[in-house]
């Protein structure tokens, strides 16, 4: 829904200009004045408004200096293991390693990090309770349970199912 308006009005409306007065200006410095005398003592630091996870300033700019770096190795390093060692030796480059290693160190690294997850993937099996022991569920702070029972033909007392009778019913196979 528009509602019409006068062109005289809307004018009016684009170049309305308030009129200070001097009686205004006075009024307006005076308030100030009062505000900026309340204050007594030091002025407050400002409050930080929590921690936050965005980096500071200087960490952000090492991780650029660390970025650019780390780009103008791996260009160095492609050159290196592209360019042949004649071309190398006419510029007058000849103490590069041998091209032997261009290839090795990111074979050796790879071999490495699989070494490194195999490895760990046997430390934290063999640091794994088997499935039947108490370890997988309590430790020495755990409260036991009474095991007697209730009346004889009553309901009874509502208990833990064994670790291992959980683990055979959800990840063991069925035996036939």
């Amino acid at each position: 829904m528009y509602l019409y308006c006068p062109p005289e009005r809307k004018k009016e409306r684009l170049f309305h200009v308030s009129r200070r007065t001097e009686k205004d200006e006075g009024h307006n410095a005076a308030r100030l004045n009062h505000r900026r005398n309340k204050r007594v003592g030091p002025k407050e630091p400002p409050r930080r408004m929590g921690v936050t996870p965005s980096p500071l300033p200087e960490r952000a700019i090492y991780g650029f200096v660390l970025y650019l770096g780390s780009q103008f190795g791996f260009f160095l390093y492609c050159l290196w293991a592209f360019i042949p060692e004649e071309w190398l030796h006419a510029v007058g480059l000849t103490y590069w390693p041998q091209k032997y290693w261009a290839l090795a160190v990111p074979i050796y690294l790879l071999v490495a990090l699989v070494i490194t997850v195999v490895l760990l993937f046997g430390v934290n099996m063999s640091n794994t309770a088997p499935l039947h022991s108490l370890d997988n569920i309590t430790d020495v702070y755990a409260q036991g349970q009474r095991t007697a029972d209730g009346q004889k033909g009553g309901i009874p007392r509502l208990k833990d199912v064994s670790i291992s009778e959980v683990n055979k019913m959800f990840y063991l196979s069925p035996e036939s």
